[in-house]
């Protein structure tokens, strides 16, 4: 069994207190809320400073968000004004087009707190405030209402989602029975199986021993979680043999293979429909259905930051340090919009399905504001900052060499050198991250190009290092690769020129297939799609297993990329291709494990 030291044990409990804390409060929470400013309300009209009156028309509407399903307040402060012989105001609150409430006004010249409950789904919805009864002409009239903010406060269910979550487990429950009941839901949902009766009873004793020194069953609660969150049982995804003395390969457990395609999709752990199905044992008969759903969820979107920035070797992006005397443009603004250009094109490919090839070359990327200035993308309409934050859209790329996540300026500069461009770093990273093909090491005793006595351009002393033959070998894939992206500079910017020489970024592939740039060199990766595809399933066979890949997976990897390329390369397809595959589903027996050498005993 793995395990840590005392020293991990102790920061493992203080952090597990801290979200037991969080989870299950033992102090009623706060009403949560949202506001909207009455300004920004439509229709347009009569203001005073932050003052928005019910002027011109008798109504205002304007949209709020509801964070989850439940029961609301909405509260508004108004104030209205007019002569004492003045009906008092009366106001309807008008939800998505159904009136939900309305309020009365005591005074005539009085500000009052007018409010109504409603139920809501979560999402966002369309509020409507009506002055039911105004003056016949309002423009100009003494008598007006008028208010600052309409607020929506709630759930009024001020209870975590986790607290709801116990309270359903324990039903009536106390004592004991209380005890037993959120210790089992819990311990089975915290180590990814059902909790063994051992467990059961350790970890209620806990929650006894807690509940009667507090008074509080919560209280009881939130010290059963921290030590079940402190477990090694929690900490490692460690998959309990069933069939330890199987002798040919068999499939892992049910629940081993639900925390797999969980933690693979997700970055997380099975949720309910997962976690019953397996619990049924039904769910490798059921496997390709919920991958498929898995998929859909948003939650899939940690593809892009648990596997794509990994496999893409992005976390250089955020060491790297352009030459600022260089490269003035490039500061870490710029470095945070490159970084998120890349995600959010990768999360389109998850999101859409499209095809992976569309990862090499594409016609749409995201820009902010700084990216596309710093592109040269014209007429492209981008809205300033929201709440702070740069907004990205997707747009259009005009026809030219960007297009892919290898124009991308994160991947360009992450493959670069400080002052200069360096084809053999964005060639090595090509051959080692998109085809699969990596170079052997560099030989010790081979000078860097900057240790060598070379004249010329970049490309001439290039040429000059490779007729060492110990680096022509290497060389020769590497450098003709990197050329071609030779009119991006050092931060991915567009040039044609460099030190007063134009470009040439033309090149032939050791198999003889010549190019003019970037863009005929992404058209030769896509026709032979074939390494692409597979080294692309490598890396996610890898990423899903948690290991490295060995000679005995390579029928499976040869599988994986046959069946995604018949499905026209769809995401979809190669994900499924993983999931279905025997390295994922199934482990190997002992008659197949090598068996490890004994070390020779001493006379």
């Amino acid at each position: 069994m793995l395990t840590f030291s005392p020293v991990h044990l102790e920061r493992f409990l203080a952090v597990g207190e801290q979200i037991a804390a969080k989870a299950m409060p033992t102090t009623p929470n706060e009403l949560d809320g949202t506001g909207l400013a009455m300004i920004e309300m439509l229709p347009k009209g009569r203001r005073d400073s932050q003052q928005r009156y019910f002027d011109p028309a008798p109504y205002l509407t304007g949209p709020m968000e509801a964070p989850r399903d439940g029961d609301y307040l909405i509260s508004v402060n108004l104030r209205a004004t007019g002569s004492a012989s003045d009906p008092p105001p009366k106001v309807a609150f008008v939800v998505d087009g159904k009136e939900v409430g309305t309020y009365q006004f005591k005074s005539a010249k009085k500000s009052e707190v007018a409010e109504a409950k409603v139920k809501l789904n979560a999402g966002k919805h369309e509020f409507t405030l009506k002055w039911l009864n105004p003056p016949a002409k309002i423009s100009g009239n003494a008598r007006t209402l008028s208010g600052l903010r309409l607020r929506l406060l709630g759930p009024t269910d001020t209870r975590t989602e986790f607290q709801r979550r116990v309270a359903t487990v324990i039903g009536t429950a106390t004592g004991d029975a209380r005890a037993k009941a959120v210790a089992n839901w819990f311990v089975s949902r915290a180590f990814r199986r059902v909790a063994t009766n051992a467990e059961v009873a350790r970890y209620s004793k806990i929650f006894l021993d807690a509940e009667r020194a507090s008074g509080s069953w919560e209280t009881g609660t939130q010290a059963m979680m921290a030590v079940v969150l402190a477990s090694p049982k929690f900490i490692f995804r460690a998959e309990q043999e069933e069939m330890a003395t199987q002798r040919d390969a068999h499939a892992i457990s049910e629940f081993a293979l639900a925390s797999r395609l969980s933690y693979f999709l997700w970055g997380s752990l099975p949720d309910d429909e997962l976690f019953q199905l397996a619990y049924q044992k039904k769910l490798s008969a059921n496997l390709e259905a919920q991958t498929r759903r898995l998929l859909k969820d948003p939650r899939a979107q940690y593809l892009t930051q648990g596997f794509g920035i990994q496999w893409l070797q992005l976390r250089q992006l955020t060491t790297v340090s352009p030459d600022p005397g260089m490269f003035p443009a490039f500061n870490d603004a710029l470095r945070v919009s490159m970084m998120k250009e890349t995600e959010l094109f990768f999360a389109e490919i998850v999101r859409e399905d499209r095809n992976v090839l569309d990862l090499l070359d594409a016609d749409f990327t995201y820009v902010d504001r700084d990216l596309a200035a710093f592109y040269g993308l014209r007429n492209v309409e981008i809205p300033r900052e929201r709440g702070g934050e740069p907004v990205f859209v997707r747009v259009t790329l005009p026809q030219g060499d960007r297009g892919g996540i290898l124009t991308h300026a994160s991947i360009l500069t992450a493959t670069s050198n400080p002052t200069r461009t360096s084809p053999v770093k964005r060639g090595k990273w090509i051959l080692e991250q998109i085809l699969g093909t990596p170079p052997p090491p560099a030989p010790p005793s081979v000078p860097t190009l900057e240790g060598q006595q070379l004249k010329g351009s970049l490309r001439e002393r290039m040429e000059q290092h490779r007729r060492d033959p110990a680096c022509a070998s290497c060389h020769t894939r590497m450098d003709a690769i990197g050329f071609a992206f030779e009119k991006f500079d050092a931060v991915g910017q567009l040039r044609t020129a460099e030190d007063g020489k134009p470009i040439d970024p033309s090149g032939k592939l050791p198999n003889g297939q010549a190019f003019s740039g970037a863009g005929e060199l992404k058209k030769i990766l896509k026709a032979d799609d074939e390494k692409f595809v597979r080294n692309l399933s490598s890396k996610l066979l890898t990423y899903g297993l948690g290991r490295g890949l060995d000679y005995y997976d390579g029928p499976a990897l040869d599988k994986i990329t046959d069946s995604t390329r018949k499905s026209g390369n769809r995401f979809s397809s190669l994900i499924l291709g993983v999931v279905m595959s025997d390295p994922f589903r199934l482990r190997r027996g002992t008659s197949q494990v090598e068996p490890v050498s004994e070390s020779p005993k001493k006379k």
